[in-house]
């Protein structure tokens, strides 16, 4: 029979996670994470989800997202992702990623949609990007169909089995609290004003990735707050994504108060606990590798896992 494109269907779920696991095997997922990040996300649409068969067999998939629920106030009216793009390798080299891709801009250009990133869109990003390195050929593939490199990020690991405090780290810390600066578990007092705080210096998804974690009772010891009076300098916390105990972050700094060395100290409390915790490692999955960011996790100990690029088109 010939190979036929639809929309997604209720009852295709079982056959698109097993269709995952074969053609991403570097990224297995989850039914319950799949389910959150693919069809009980807020922007989800139907015929935005395609699925390609091979008579009752689905042999691809692709989603394209745009938001209709703003993210940190912001709806991105002229950006649209492609969440996902995935086809049964047997399949491959029959134009068959390209058709549903394809589909999927299409999709994004009848919302009025720009710009097209692939696999950025937060807050359900999988992985941020193409990992050419688990994957070659996938950004040839991309380049083919007109996308071009955005930017490039890392993931980083870092074992905890052998970390303790550094002896500089200590004597920082009593350096800035003799200047009045306070590192501290976060406590009700202060829900509110972090999440004023991420909303002004950072990303609309770390507000929301705090405030779900907070009303989900992550204990406080999960999230460390730096501040000078009643005003947040920083903070940074551990176990607030996908369940994932071990993943560390959100972790910022305002902008007007780095180079003290805030950042340094909130990053090496939060491993502190997580091995106190009995966390084997500590990981994350996006940061610049030569972002001040970048080497300050390569101080403390953390070294470069996978490496994503960020590919991105012009629609119109």
């Amino acid at each position: 029979m010939p190979i036929d494109t639809r929309s997604y269907q209720g009852g295709d779920e079982a056959q698109i996670l097993s269709l995952w696991q074969k053609a991403l095997p570097m990224d297995p997922i989850a039914p319950e994470t799949f389910y959150q990040k693919f069809l009980l996300d807020p922007n989800f649409d139907a015929e935005a989800t395609r699925v390609a068969t091979d008579g009752h067999r689905i042999v691809g998939f692709t989603q394209a997202m745009v938001r209709k629920v703003p993210l940190g106030g912001d709806l991105e009216p002229d950006l649209g992702w492609i969440t996902a793009l995935l086809v049964d390798p047997q399949y491959r080299r029959r134009d068959l990623g390209r058709t549903l891709l394809s589909q999927a801009e299409a999709y994004l250009k009848r919302q009025g949609r720009a710009r097209v990133e692939f696999s950025s869109y937060a807050p359900n990003y999988v992985v941020p990007g193409v990992d050419e390195a688990a994957y070659p050929g996938a950004n040839a593939f991309f380049a083919r169909a007109g996308y071009h490199l955005l930017y490039s990020c890392v993931a980083m690991d870092r074992n905890l089995v052998p970390y303790s405090m550094p002896q500089s780290v200590t004597t920082l810390r009593a350096r800035l609290e003799q200047e009045g600066v306070l590192f501290e578990p976060i406590s009700p007092k202060y829900y509110v004003a972090l999440l004023d705080f991420t909303q002004k210096e950072f990303y609309g998804d770390w507000t929301r990735a705090l405030c779900e974690a907070l009303t989900a009772q992550v204990p406080p010891s999960q999230l460390y707050l730096c501040r000078q009076a009643d005003t947040i300098l920083g903070f940074a916390m551990f176990g607030a994504y996908d369940r994932s105990f071990d993943r560390f972050g959100p972790f910022g700094v305002a902008a007007n108060e780095r180079g003290r060395g805030l950042g340094k100290v909130l990053l090496h409390l939060v491993l502190e606990e997580q091995k106190r915790q009995q966390c084997h490692s500590s990981w994350f999955l996006w940061t610049g590798e030569k972002s001040p960011a970048g080497h300050l996790y390569r101080a403390a100990g953390f070294e470069v896992s996978r490496r994503f690029d960020i590919l991105g088109k012009v629609l119109r």
